[in-house]
């Protein structure tokens, strides 16, 4: 992002290179400008079924078991919206965006969270790109 030939003048669109999605992106910019976010993480819901019954502990006691659970939590979907004056802190090296994100938190600016609904997939992985192509 450092390397833009200039500076833009409106948020600027980053997504990760494995990604196949249909977001709405319209609807992402207005909840960016709305929200007069810093930057915007589009993330996605994703649950795991834990394989397993689960026991949870106190003082080495049992005090509660729930049988095979989901853990449900968003992740970081890949898409982002970041102002200019927030690109501006991009170093000349390699630099994670999402080190970005944890640098504007740090600095207790404001960061959304847009939830994507529409469809998402992540293809970085051969058995999800095969996945992908099957369609």
């Amino acid at each position: 992002m450092s390397l833009l030939p200039e500076a833009p003048t409106a948020p600027l669109l980053v997504l990760n290179g494995d990604l196949v999605t249909q977001v709405d992106l319209a609807a992402m910019f207005a909840f960016h400008g709305q929200g007069k976010y810093v930057a915007t993480m589009g993330v996605r819901r994703y649950v795991h079924e834990v394989p397993f019954g689960c026991v949870e502990v106190t003082d080495e006691r049992i005090v509660r078991l729930e049988e095979k659970p989901p853990i449900e939590r968003l992740v970081n979907a890949g898409i982002y919206l970041i102002e200019p004056s927030v690109l501006a802190r991009v170093p000349q090296q390699f630099f994670p965006v999402t080190s970005l994100f944890e640098e504007c938190l740090r600095n207790d600016e404001k960061v959304g969270a847009f939830e994507i609904q529409d469809d998402w997939m992540d293809i970085g992985q051969r058995d999800q790109l095969r996945r992908a192509r099957q369609g």
